[in-house]
């Protein structure tokens, strides 16, 4: 039986299955954490030197070819999992 993309997305939709990207960081440590809160603390009264930063915008998007990025289908989960999650892996 040949089934299309579209038939196949809502089958899995339907059964409670989204499509997610894969987490790939590591969580911080607690002493990465610090350091991390040190790091904007020392910055959080700049004034004059956030006008010397540049930002970028990293996103990309590819409407016609497959983008490189693997997702993998999950459960919908609640939301008390999802922060106790949360809590211990960085998104």
């Amino acid at each position: 039986m040949l089934m299309l993309t579209p038939s196949i997305c809502q089958c899995l939709l339907h059964h409670g299955l989204r499509a997610r990207v894969p987490l790939y960081r590591i969580p911080l440590t607690a002493n990465n954490q610090l350091l991390h809160m040190q790091w904007a603390h020392e910055r959080r009264a700049w004034q004059s030197h956030w006008h010397q930063v540049v930002f970028s915008d990293e996103s990309r998007f590819d409407l016609w070819d497959h983008d490189g990025h693997i997702r993998v289908r999950r459960y919908a989960v609640n939301a008390a999992f999802q922060s106790a999650l949360s809590n211990d892996i960085v998104a």
